[in-house]
């Protein structure tokens, strides 16, 4: 009997177009904006002193993903 002649491994994957990587439609990234300053706001309030070092650092969110 013979060996068959199939690649090992896996296939490979087709080449990034200009830009490479994924690309994320605008409606993933309006919702992760709008989304993610609220979920720090909640999940920093218990930890620092006051709401407004809170908001403060819940507003960065949305400012770093834009920037990134």
């Amino acid at each position: 009997m013979t060996e068959s002649h199939r690649p090992h491994g896996p296939a490979p994957l087709p080449a990034a177009g200009p830009g490479g990587g994924r690309r994320h439609s605008a409606a993933v990234l309006l919702v992760l904006a709008s989304l993610s300053p609220l979920a720090l706001y909640y999940l920093l309030r218990p930890v620092v002193h006051s709401d407004g070092t809170s908001l403060g650092i819940a507003a960065a969110a949305p400012v770093g993903l834009a920037l990134a």
